[in-house]
Protein backbone atom coordinates (compact mmCIF):
# COMPACT_ATOMS: atom_id res chain seq x y z
CA UNK A 1 0.00 0.00 0.00
CA UNK A 2 1.37 3.41 -0.96
CA UNK A 3 0.98 6.39 1.35
CA UNK A 4 0.10 9.57 -0.51
CA UNK A 5 -0.47 11.70 2.64
CA UNK A 6 2.29 14.24 1.95
CA UNK A 7 1.16 14.67 -1.65
CA UNK A 8 -2.46 15.13 -0.55
CA UNK A 9 -1.39 17.76 1.99
CA UNK A 10 0.50 19.64 -0.71
CA UNK A 11 -2.51 19.55 -3.03
CA UNK A 12 -4.75 21.03 -0.33
CA UNK A 13 -2.22 23.72 0.55
CA UNK A 14 -0.84 24.62 -2.89
CA UNK A 15 -3.66 23.79 -5.31
CA UNK A 16 -2.19 23.37 -8.79
CA UNK A 17 1.39 23.64 -10.01
CA UNK A 18 3.74 22.02 -12.49
CA UNK A 19 5.78 20.70 -9.57
CA UNK A 20 2.69 18.91 -8.22
CA UNK A 21 1.84 17.64 -11.72
CA UNK A 22 5.31 16.05 -11.80
CA UNK A 23 4.97 14.65 -8.27
CA UNK A 24 1.60 13.08 -9.13
CA UNK A 25 2.92 11.55 -12.35
CA UNK A 26 5.97 10.18 -10.59
CA UNK A 27 3.96 8.79 -7.65
CA UNK A 28 1.05 7.26 -9.59
CA UNK A 29 2.22 6.55 -13.14
CA UNK A 30 5.97 5.99 -12.84
CA UNK A 31 5.89 4.39 -9.35
CA UNK A 32 9.56 5.00 -8.48
CA UNK A 33 11.69 2.17 -7.22
CA UNK A 34 14.06 2.61 -4.29
CA UNK A 35 17.04 4.68 -5.43
CA UNK A 36 15.44 5.97 -8.66
CA UNK A 37 16.45 9.47 -9.63
CA UNK A 38 15.05 11.70 -12.33
CA UNK A 39 15.95 15.20 -13.46
CA UNK A 40 12.96 17.24 -12.25
CA UNK A 41 13.87 20.29 -14.34
CA UNK A 42 13.89 18.26 -17.55
CA UNK A 43 10.80 16.29 -16.64
CA UNK A 44 8.64 19.11 -15.26
CA UNK A 45 7.49 20.31 -18.68
CA UNK A 46 6.60 16.88 -20.09
CA UNK A 47 3.96 15.75 -17.63
CA UNK A 48 0.24 16.36 -18.12
CA UNK A 49 -1.31 19.30 -16.27
CA UNK A 50 -3.16 17.08 -13.78
CA UNK A 51 -3.78 19.88 -11.25
CA UNK A 52 -5.21 22.40 -13.72
CA UNK A 53 -6.67 20.41 -16.63
CA UNK A 54 -9.83 18.40 -16.08
CA UNK A 55 -9.09 16.42 -19.26
CA UNK A 56 -5.67 15.36 -17.94
CA UNK A 57 -7.01 14.56 -14.48
CA UNK A 58 -9.94 12.48 -15.73
CA UNK A 59 -7.60 10.49 -18.00
CA UNK A 60 -5.42 9.71 -14.96
CA UNK A 61 -8.55 8.78 -13.02
CA UNK A 62 -9.80 6.57 -15.87
CA UNK A 63 -6.53 4.66 -15.93
CA UNK A 64 -5.73 4.37 -12.22
CA UNK A 65 -8.92 4.60 -10.14
CA UNK A 66 -9.41 1.09 -8.77
CA UNK A 67 -12.10 -0.89 -10.56
CA UNK A 68 -15.51 -0.69 -8.95
CA UNK A 69 -14.99 2.86 -7.63
CA UNK A 70 -16.38 6.16 -8.92
CA UNK A 71 -15.65 9.79 -7.97
CA UNK A 72 -18.43 12.38 -7.87
CA UNK A 73 -17.70 16.09 -7.27
CA UNK A 74 -20.04 18.77 -5.97
CA UNK A 75 -19.42 22.50 -5.44
CA UNK A 76 -19.59 23.85 -1.89
CA UNK A 77 -20.34 27.62 -2.09
CA UNK A 78 -18.64 30.10 0.27
CA UNK A 79 -15.94 27.68 1.33
CA UNK A 80 -12.16 27.85 1.01
CA UNK A 81 -12.16 24.24 -0.18
CA UNK A 82 -14.93 24.75 -2.72
CA UNK A 83 -15.21 21.29 -4.23
CA UNK A 84 -16.18 18.13 -2.38
CA UNK A 85 -15.36 14.75 -3.89
CA UNK A 86 -17.17 11.63 -2.78
CA UNK A 87 -15.99 8.15 -3.66
CA UNK A 88 -18.60 5.51 -4.40
CA UNK A 89 -18.13 1.75 -4.58
CA UNK A 90 -20.26 -0.69 -6.55
CA UNK A 91 -22.76 -2.29 -4.23
CA UNK A 92 -25.18 -4.86 -5.57
CA UNK A 93 -26.85 -3.26 -8.58
CA UNK A 94 -25.95 0.31 -7.63
CA UNK A 95 -23.41 2.51 -5.89
CA UNK A 96 -22.74 3.26 -2.22
CA UNK A 97 -20.79 6.27 -0.92
CA UNK A 98 -17.71 5.41 1.15
CA UNK A 99 -18.07 7.89 4.04
CA UNK A 100 -14.45 7.85 5.21
CA UNK A 101 -13.20 8.80 1.74
CA UNK A 102 -15.05 12.13 1.30
CA UNK A 103 -12.47 14.85 0.53
CA UNK A 104 -12.40 18.55 -0.37
CA UNK A 105 -10.21 20.70 -2.58
CA UNK A 106 -9.99 24.26 -3.92
CA UNK A 107 -10.85 23.19 -7.50
CA UNK A 108 -12.54 20.24 -9.17
CA UNK A 109 -9.23 18.93 -10.51
CA UNK A 110 -7.58 19.06 -7.10
CA UNK A 111 -10.58 17.52 -5.31
CA UNK A 112 -10.62 14.66 -7.85
CA UNK A 113 -6.86 14.13 -7.49
CA UNK A 114 -7.12 13.99 -3.70
CA UNK A 115 -9.97 11.48 -3.99
CA UNK A 116 -7.96 9.37 -6.44
CA UNK A 117 -4.91 9.37 -4.16
CA UNK A 118 -7.08 8.47 -1.14
CA UNK A 119 -8.65 5.59 -3.09
CA UNK A 120 -5.23 4.35 -4.17
CA UNK A 121 -3.78 4.55 -0.66
CA UNK A 122 -6.65 2.81 1.12
CA UNK A 123 -5.86 -0.88 1.13
CA UNK A 124 -4.67 -0.60 -2.46
CA UNK A 125 -8.15 0.53 -3.48
CA UNK A 126 -10.04 -2.31 -1.76
CA UNK A 127 -13.03 -1.38 0.40
CA UNK A 128 -15.69 -3.23 2.30
CA UNK A 129 -18.96 -3.09 0.38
Amino acid sequence: MTDYTALIERLVKEGGSRELDWAIWYAVVEKPQHGDKIDKDMARNRWPHYTTSLDAETELERRYLPRGLMIQVSVVPNSELRCRADIFARHGGGWRRIPDLMVSGPTECVARLIALLRALSTEDGKHDH
